[in-house]
């Protein structure tokens, strides 16, 4: 656990929870939706992404004779592993709320026209049926990520100082001129899709990120500086949620990501004196509860309205935070036990296919 950030883990839970509140417009009008744009909530969890991303490629820095290809998929792989099983179970309970409450009918059709979802690629352009709109993120990372790992393996220094930050700006200002804001990631542009777009350059300002984050954890502060760095970090964190809540999706989107960025950037150097509160093992667990809920909401906000019929827009936020909450939980304890399971049910297999 003492690898955790506690900050990070807790701002992972609150715009998880951000998100599954504004999914409430697909039934709710818009007078009465708390976040009119927290949309712009998934930003924070592509920076976080892009930050880890470098740490993680922190062990192969020193080294000179690296197979960037083979490191690549090696960390590609891994990745794709810790996000599964929870992917896969909440695409298949998607699957059944969608062909049960929602408008998906033809179950063969849509589980053939499934495979670019199954195999992470809805994001590159290939598009067929989504039980999960959520899993968009899950592409548009991984697909960045086999573009920026390898970047980062070759030249490390030129990567960060240069390549990242370039990457970073250029293409958040290719998405300002071309659709001054940004959601809607499935929307084609041209040459790609949106969210693609949106996910290579927001990881690629997180792995400058790790940069700065390195720079100010060299210095040692005073209790007044750590206060100023502390108050610095919640403003920023406010400022985006009071955006979120407040102004309708536009050129404001990149401001918000302005802020993001720089709450990001201190989180993780953890040193404003506020840090230390959030290493809690709790505040971990909500860290880790935030990605089933971010994977276990969006096809309920979908159904609401043909299972709560004639139902208060009261009601019908308490009938979907009530089965976001449930399947957050059945998709957290099913899947800790797949992990658990799949071991055994992997080395059985082998003994079955392989001679020796």
């Amino acid at each position: 656990m003492k690898n955790r950030n506690g900050t990070i883990d807790f701002m992972k839970f609150i715009c998880s929870i951000g998100i599954v509140i504004f999914h409430s417009r697909n039934f709710i009008n818009r007078s009465n939706r708390i976040f009119i744009n927290g949309a712009v909530l998934v930003e924070f969890f592509f920076l976080v992404s892009g930050f880890l991303m470098v740490a993680s490629l922190e062990k192969y820095k020193e080294q000179n004779e690296i197979n960037v290809g083979k490191t690549t998929v090696g960390y590609i792989g891994h990745k794709i592993k810790g996000l599964c099983p929870e992917y896969y179970v909440a695409m298949l309970i998607g699957f059944v709320v969608l062909h049960v409450f929602g408008k998906g009918r033809h179950v063969g059709e849509d589980l053939l026209s499934s495979v670019w979802e199954i195999s992470f690629l809805q994001i590159s352009g290939l598009t067929g049926y989504h039980s999960n709109a959520a899993t968009w993120y899950i592409s548009a990372m991984l697909l960045s990520m086999l573009i920026l790992v390898p970047l980062c393996i070759k030249n490390r220094n030129l990567f960060l100082y240069v390549i990242a930050p370039a990457i970073g700006i250029f293409g958040l200002g290719i998405l300002y001129q071309n659709c001054g804001f940004l959601s809607g990631p499935e929307n084609w542009q041209g040459n790609y899709m949106k969210g693609f777009l949106r996910g290579i350059s927001e990881l690629s300002l997180g792995a400058f990120a790790f940069l700065l984050v390195e720079k100010v954890r060299k210095r040692e502060y005073t209790t007044f500086g750590k206060t100023l760095l502390s108050l610095l970090e919640c403003g920023c964190y406010i400022l985006v949620f009071i955006g979120c809540a407040t102004y309708a999706r536009g050129t404001g989107d990149f401001v918000i990501v302005f802020f993001q960025f720089f709450g990001v950037v201190l989180s993780f150097s953890h040193k404003g004196i506020l840090s230390p509160a959030f290493d809690h093992s709790f505040v971990y667990f909500l860290g880790k509860i935030s990605y089933p809920i971010f994977l276990g909401h969006i096809y309920w906000s979908h159904c609401i309205r043909s299972i709560c019929k004639g139902g208060s827009d009261e009601e019908k936020y308490i009938i979907y935070f009530l089965l976001s909450a449930t399947t957050a939980a059945a998709i957290y304890i099913v899947s800790q036990g797949l992990r658990n399971i799949l071991p055994k049910v992997k080395e059985n297999w082998k003994k079955i296919f392989f001679a020796s």
